[in-house]
């Protein structure tokens, strides 16, 4: 019998954890751009140190690869973040990457030789002039339309708009980063192509990944936790993953709570609720007449209970509010954790 090397056991170790902070949205945007990096000092070292193509086909395989390094990225990204398992999970991302980049080299190659001559007439390639946007603009264009249709058909057509919209705008940011640090002698030095490719990359992929998709709010879950010195580190689930509205109460009764906190910070047997809409959005409601108060940047708000009203007051949560209780000394926080977490 095979024994089991001691240490930590990864299996069913989730490691798509991405905290609920703004930064989240910065992810999608550095994931793409690092594979794009990847892919381009790949191209650059395979045609400096191999040649294994002519020159005529530097900027179809440089598009082409970044293409496919951007799809990679933002379909595997996703299914990283959703932890998807199984082969299908690699496979599609995988196949889409192979068809952007193959298939953007293949038009790039028929625009290059036979479209590009009639619109602007046969070049010489010394010509500075071939480093401008009149002859590249198209190709950033069609690769960034690439990136967005591959992502929206391994999407199986969700978001295709978004996506392909998306995609003409990093074909536009690639495009002039590319020009500005290559040819505009606004770089390190002038005709600086090696970083121009570089600059131009990293802003093509960056510009989709922070457009073209985005961490989606299903992917994190309500929490209500105390963060006061009595129970500290306490947390229920608020829950609402299955789409229905769920409510949770706090109080001090001793029974049926799904948060009991202690009696002497003069908290009310039935004291406040937190609850998910069914929509993703989370509210907090006053039930007693006691001190209740949501505080948040620059907010605070009194939900206590108003007899003369027919319903109690409430008020949308957002993740980091803190929810003041009796005289002060009990404060539960709502927080949002990825579901993996949870």
């Amino acid at each position: 019998m095979r024994r089991r090397r001691p240490g930590i056991d990864w299996r069913g170790v989730k490691l798509a954890i991405i905290p609920y902070t703004w930064a989240r949205h910065t992810q999608p945007a550095l994931l793409a751009a690092g594979a794009a990096v990847a892919a381009w000092w790949a191209v650059i070292t395979a045609s400096v140190a191999w040649q294994p193509w002519g020159p005529s086909w530097d900027g179809p395989v440089y598009l082409g690869a970044l293409v496919g390094a951007v799809v990679a990225a933002s379909l595997g990204g996703e299914r990283r973040v959703r932890a998807e398992r199984g082969w299908r999970a690699f496979a599609w991302p995988a196949l889409a990457a192979v068809i952007g980049a193959f298939g953007t080299t293949f038009w790039l190659m028929i625009h290059g030789r036979w479209i590009a001559p009639l619109l602007f007439g046969e070049a010489d390639a010394g010509e500075a002039s071939l480093v401008s946007l009149r002859y590249h603009l198209a190709h950033w264009l069609l690769a960034g339309g690439m990136v967005g249709l591959c992502c929206a058909a391994a999407r199986r057509g969700r978001g295709l708009l978004v996506q392909f919209g998306a995609g003409l705008a990093a074909g536009l940011a690639g495009a002039a980063a590319w020009y500005v640090a290559g040819y505009a002698r606004f770089s390190v030095g002038p005709m600086d192509l090696y970083w121009g490719s570089c600059v131009g990359a990293i802003a093509f992929a960056a510009t989709f990944g922070a457009l073209g998709w985005g961490l989606p709010e299903e992917l994190y879950v309500g929490w209500i936790r105390v963060v006061s010195p009595v129970l500290f580190g306490t947390r229920v689930p608020v829950d609402g993953r299955d789409g229905r509205a769920r409510e949770r109460f706090v109080g001090n009764w001793r029974r049926g709570l799904d948060l009991r906190l202690p009696e002497d910070g003069q908290v009310s047997e039935l004291h406040v609720s937190i609850g998910a809409d069914g929509e993703g959005g989370y509210r907090a409601r006053g039930l007693t007449q006691g001190r209740t108060h949501v505080v948040r940047f620059l907010e605070r708000i009194d939900l206590r209970y108003d007899p003369a009203r027919p319903a109690p007051l409430e008020t949308p949560l957002s993740s980091g509010d803190s929810v003041v209780l009796g005289d002060g000394t009990s404060v539960v926080e709502f927080v949002r954790l990825p579901v993996d977490e949870a």
